[in-house]
C-alpha cells in the first residue's frame, strides 16, 4: 500500500505534466529506445491522455481546414445536382470534415490502441492500457501533426505525409516492448 501511494504521490500534477510534454515528445522522437519508453510509461494519467487526444483532434481538424482552403475540391457538379450554391456546399464540406476529424481522431486512436492492447495481452503482455496509450501519444501526437502539415504541400501530398507513419511503426514496436515485456514490468 505504501509503495502505491508513493507512486501516486510521485506523479507530476497536470500543469507539470503539460509543461513536460514538449520535452517528452522530443526525447521520444530523437532518442528512441526501449529504455526511453520504460522511463516515460509511468508518468501518464488519463487527464493528460485526454488533453493530448482533444488537442490532436482540434489541431488536425484545423490543418485539414487549411488544406481545403489551399487546394479546394471542385464541387460544382455536386452543387448543381443538390441545388446548393458552390460556396454553401464548400462550407458544409469544410465544417463537416472538421467535425468528423475532431471526433474520429481520438476515437480511432483509442480503438486502434485497444486492438493492440488486446493482442499484447493475448501474447502475455503485462502493461496497462493507460501506459500503452500514453507512450503511444508521445510520438503519435507530433508525428500525426507532422503528417497533416506535410499534407499541405500540394505536389507531394500523395506520398510525403506517409513518411512520419513509417517512423511511428518503429516507435510503436519499441513502445509495445517497453510497456508489455515482463522484463520491464
Amino acid at each position: 500500500m505504501a509503495e502505491s501511494s508513493y507512486e501516486y504521490a510521485s506523479k507530476p500534477g497536470f500543469g507539470q505534466a503539460l509543461a513536460a510534454l514538449p520535452g517528452q515528445y522530443l526525447k521520444v522522437l530523437t532518442h528512441p529506445g526501449i529504455n526511453t519508453f520504460v522511463a516515460e510509461k509511468k508518468k501518464g494519467s488519463w487527464g493528460i491522455v485526454w488533453f493530448q487526444l482533444l488537442l490532436l483532434g482540434i489541431l488536425n481538424a484545423l490543418i485539414i481546414g487549411v488544406a481545403y482552403v489551399i487546394a479546394p475540391s471542385d464541387l460544382s457538379s455536386v452543387a448543381r445536382s443538390t441545388g446548393m450554391s458552390v460556396q454553401d456546399l464548400k462550407n458544409v464540406v469544410v465544417i463537416t470534415t472538421a467535425i468528423l476529424v475532431f471526433v474520429l481522431t481520438p476515437i480511432s486512436f483509442l480503438l486502434s490502441g485497444g486492438v493492440l492492447y488486446l493482442i499484447a495481452r493475448i501474447v502475455g503482455g503485462k502493461g496497462t492500457y493507460l501506459q500503452q496509450i500514453y507512450v503511444t501519444l508521445l510520438f503519435g501526437v507530433p508525428l500525426v501533426l507532422l503528417s497533416a502539415l506535410l499534407y499541405l504541400i500540394p505536389a507531394t501530398n500523395t506520398w510525403l505525409p506517409w513518411l512520419p507513419h513509417l517512423y511511428s511503426v518503429v516507435l510503436m514496436v519499441l513502445a509495445m516492448i517497453a510497456v508489455h515485456s515482463r522484463k520491464f514490468a
